[in-house]
């Protein structure tokens, strides 16, 4: 466990508590119990403290992923966004005088590699994807693409790439420096690292269940400065950024180059650029748990019984912090296979199929409220009545 987890950009062990997050203890669910929100007095870094060491995690990206949702064809919405990322790579690539198509790429942390196949759909050819998930990989293959099961710590360099993808991918891993070194390891000399991330200096703007950004995955927080100090530790020069934020989401896309000759590189900035955008994002999470616990309160004192959909973040933190822990539920049920056939206190996580009785169901969710809804509706045929607790 790492009580005192030092800054991973600057290594320094001055460190301001900003959020303490706690979850329940669902077997085959989560291994966290929560950890600490923290800003490094150094170097400004936002990240979390107090949590298992890194092979804990590797264990639960392999056993417990929830990126195995197999399918067929990429959605519209998808293409759309791949073609947006594919066109900021091509643009800052070709400004080095270098041809994309041409790369030996790898995607790492690639899930069912949906930008691979997207990548394949337009004639890229050599494309290798990488994940712990053994059902990911499996699945990769079955497409006709190169795919290895692994976690970065177990890949030795022996073979190298052009162009490392990590979409997503930095804000999960505990011992960030460690990773890197990896990711060193299976660049060629001059290659390019694609690096997508959550956006802190956004946190406030989007909508979403109260401190989700603070869940059971996410435990590095980057704005722009920080991310480039910490690749600056590596010797990649930042060659172009693009940050989106909206209300569904905010995320940032850079782009960098391995140059080892630049000596200028090791510099870190201290970064201030996040800070009120997190305090605006914890003010703005209180008070919208505020009125959840407010909707919650009715059901708690009425000992109505009810179904509770969905075991994520938002069910985790509301079980321990919030009213939720006070209803009388009877059933925990989620999509994800992984989380089905546990208990927590004695209440069964099971199936959404497995619904056979009529009481409400709370829809612990904001982005899949409307999803959940649907399938429950149109696929599972059920007439219980969904209770939302989010206006969306």
């Amino acid at each position: 466990m790492h009580k005192n987890r030092i800054c991973p950009i600057c290594g320094s062990q001055e460190r301001e508590l900003i959020f303490e997050q706690n979850f329940a203890e669902i077997p085959g669910v989560t291994f966290l119990k929560g950890y600490d929100v923290v800003k490094c007095g150094t170097c400004g870094f936002y990240y979390a403290d107090g949590i298992p060491e890194q092979h804990s995690f590797d264990a639960y990206y392999k056993d417990q992923s929830k990126y195995e949702d197999i399918v067929d064809t990429l959605s519209d919405a998808n293409r759309i966004r791949f073609g947006q990322s594919l066109a900021f790579i091509l643009d800052h690539v070709s400004k080095q005088g270098m041809n994309f198509q041409k790369m030996k790429i790898a995607d790492i942390g690639c899930a069912t590699g949906d930008f691979l196949r997207f990548l394949k759909e337009k004639g890229y050819c050599d494309l290798t994807g990488i994940d712990p998930s053994p059902a990911c990989v499996n699945f990769l293959r079955t497409c006709g693409l190169t795919a290895k099961q692994a976690v970065v710590n177990e890949l030795n360099g022996e073979e190298r790439f052009d162009l490392i993808r990590l979409n997503m991918v930095l804000e999960h891993v505990v011992d960030l420096n460690g990773f890197m070194e990896h990711i060193k390891q299976e660049l060629l000399p001059g290659g390019y690292l694609y690096v997508s991330v959550p956006y802190a200096e956004g946190f406030s703007q989007v909508d979403n269940c109260p401190f989700q950004e603070f869940s059971v995955e996410h435990i590095n927080y980057f704005s722009a400065q920080s991310l480039r100090n910490f690749m600056n530790k590596y010797s990649f020069r930042l060659i172009g950024y693009n940050a989106v934020t909206d209300r569904a989401s905010s995320q940032m896309e850079a782009l960098f180059v391995l140059d080892d000759s630049s000596v200028a590189l090791g510099s870190i900035e201290k970064d201030t650029s996040a800070d009120g955008q997190m305090q605006e994002y914890l003010r703005k999470c209180k008070n919208l748990e505020q009125e959840v616990n407010k909707k919650l309160d009715q059901l708690a004192q009425s000992q109505e019984p009810v179904i509770v959909w969905g075991v994520g973040t938002h069910t985790l933190r509301q079980l321990v912090a919030g009213n939720l822990a006070k209803c009388n539920i009877q059933m925990f049920v989620d999509a994800n296979p992984h989380y089905q056939n546990t208990k927590y206190q004695g209440i069964p996580v099971c199936s959404p199929k497995e619904i056979n009785s009529g009481e409400r169901i709370i829809v612990s969710s904001w982005h899949a409220q409307d999803a959940i809804i649907y399938y429950g509706r149109e696929q599972l045929g059920l007439k219980n009545e969904f209770i939302t607790l989010y206006d969306r």
